[in-house]
């Protein structure tokens, strides 16, 4: 038999927090440069979003794999060490 699944689960909408995190923690994952280069690039679904073309759901998926692609487990987990 397998031994057991580790399971992570993440808020980052403001329902544990006092404010949304999701930002802030790509800021600190990524850096303050990569950070804004990125939302830089995906400015356009962001507009489409706010303007209700896209879901939430979509956007943040586009956010998060715009800046957690190719990013190790190991800097991941240092990240939300440090961000927490």
């Amino acid at each position: 038999m397998p031994p057991p699944q580790t399971i992570a689960v993440f808020d980052f909408d403001g329902t544990l927090t006092w404010c949304d995190t999701l930002l802030p923690f790509l800021r600190r994952a990524v850096g303050r440069t990569a950070f804004w280069r990125g939302l830089t690039l995906l400015m356009p679904i962001l507009i489409d979003f706010r303007r209700g073309r896209i879901s939430n759901t979509e956007t943040k998926e586009t956010v998060i794999g715009h800046f957690l692609a190719g990013m190790t487990m190991p800097r991941l987990l240092q990240a939300a060490r440090a961000f927490a």
